[in-house]
């Protein structure tokens, strides 16, 4: 459902600034202000709209990471050492048949984080083999899935 806007401001270093001061100030493609049910605000800037796709990089991972603290709690999700598997059953014998720490962590089980040059994030398997460990997103698992295995994934967390 959705309501009118309403004014949100704040202050910061002086004067009362609005969202239109945010967004002015700040590359953002686009903003979703919600609570339960109830959109508050909708905004996109650079002519997009509801309709465009675009990639969401660290706020799935976000969103994700919710999801799954949320399905724990309610039980739906064991623990996140659990393999991915156990959830989604097409995953087992793939790269992303890990547990959901790993999976979260965007870590290949057996192998650990290590800093490289330019701080980009670099892990190393048990075979010694380095990678990126961007290779391992949350987006590329949700696009390998069968759709029984996406509905699968779905339910247990709803």
């Amino acid at each position: 459902m959705r309501v009118a806007e309403p004014r949100i401001t704040w202050t910061f270093r002086g004067p009362d600034l609005t969202l239109d001061d945010y967004l002015s100030r700040n590359p953002t493609t686009g903003l979703l202000i919600a609570r339960d049910d109830t959109i508050f605000v909708e905004r996109y800037q650079y002519g997009r709209t509801d309709r465009h796709h675009f990639t969401s990089w660290s706020m799935a991972k976000t969103v994700t990471a919710m999801l799954i603290g949320i399905a724990i709690d309610e039980g739906r999700i064991r623990s996140v050492v659990d393999l991915a598997a156990v959830y989604v059953p097409a995953l087992s014998g793939t790269e992303y048949g890990t547990s959901l720490r790993h999976l979260l962590q965007m870590r290949r089980r057996g192998s650990s984080s290590v800093s490289s040059s330019g701080g980009r994030s670099r892990h190393v398997t048990r075979s010694g083999e380095l990678g990126d460990s961007t290779n391992v997103h949350v987006a590329d698992l949700l696009n390998r899935l069968p759709n029984a295995g996406l509905k699968h994934l779905l339910d247990s967390v709803h």
